[in-house]
């Protein structure tokens, strides 16, 4: 007899999400058994007593920002303590000239409303195979990437004896971008498809200058639920501040629509 309701117990049959399942349990596990052996919990660290009401000021690739409440979850800036990490003497006066390292917040798509008490029924009542609530992290100042960090990243990807096994071109473009998958996977999408569902599929597009400038990595799984990772810059406006968009593989089609609504709800927290 299965304790677990329907819908989830039928996911420990696929076996990627099964491994997936098991190796969330098992990082659970290891960050536990971590912190007793050090004494602390993980509410100890500097992160959850230093969680403030109110806009968050700082820099943000070079430029003063106000985050409003809603979009200011797991600040950190330059300097600030490791995770699980306690602070060393008082907390440092935030200004506009303090450089952010990180933070990110929830929010929904289309019309971008981010994740409060007003709206989080809402997302409760979207599954994982419909919801267009996406996830966003921001990365500047430590956390920050240099010019050409996503070519060098499809370098690597590229790179023979990199991954095994080997990711080949698709001839073809999806949603206008250019495409990587496994060379196992069968990615025709018929009746006996059978993908490798511990690897992703790889989407890049490039700018007039052949830059990259939104890279994109997909779980095999082939549903609307599978997980997608959209990586882009956030230059020239902010200087070497990236950012990770983490939402479900049936929004894949928006995802040039993403990429600016997410950048100009960022924008907005410039205070120029």
């Amino acid at each position: 007899m299965s304790f677990l309701p329907k819908q989830v117990s039928h996911l420990f049959k696929r076996p990627a999400i099964s491994l997936l399942i098991k190796i969330a349990l098992a990082i659970t596990v290891t960050v536990w058994l971590y912190s007793n052996l050090r004494g602390v919990s993980l509410t100890d660290g500097w992160m959850f007593h230093e969680a403030k009401r109110g806009p968050v000021i700082g820099d943000l690739g070079g430029v003063p920002v106000s985050i409003p409440e809603p979009y200011a979850h797991f600040v950190e800036y330059n300097g600030d303590p490791q995770f699980m990490e306690p602070r060393n003497g008082p907390i440092p006066e935030r200004t506009y000239q303090s450089k952010l390292r990180s933070f990110g917040f929830e929010i929904r798509f289309p019309d971008m409303a981010p994740l409060t008490p007003q709206t989080e029924a809402d997302k409760r009542a979207h599954s994982i195979f419909n919801t267009t609530w996406i996830r966003v992290r921001v990365g500047s100042g430590e956390h920050g990437a240099k010019a050409g960090y996503l070519e060098r990243y499809l370098a690597t990807i590229k790179a023979p004896d990199t991954y095994r096994p080997p990711y080949i071109d698709v001839p073809e473009k999806i949603y206008g971008l250019t495409s990587l998958t496994p060379k196992l996977a069968n990615t025709s999408g018929g009746q006996n498809d059978m993908p490798d569902e511990l690897y992703e599929d790889v989407f890049y597009h490039l700018n007039k200058d052949g830059q990259i400038d939104t890279f994109i990595k997909c779980s095999n799984v082939r549903h609307a639920a599978a997980p997608c990772t959209q990586t882009f810059s956030l230059e020239p406006y902010m200087h070497e501040a990236t950012v990770n968009v983490s939402y479900r593989r049936g929004l894949l089609n928006e995802w040039m629509l993403i990429q600016s609504s997410v950048t100009n709800v960022i924008s907005q927290f410039s205070i120029n």
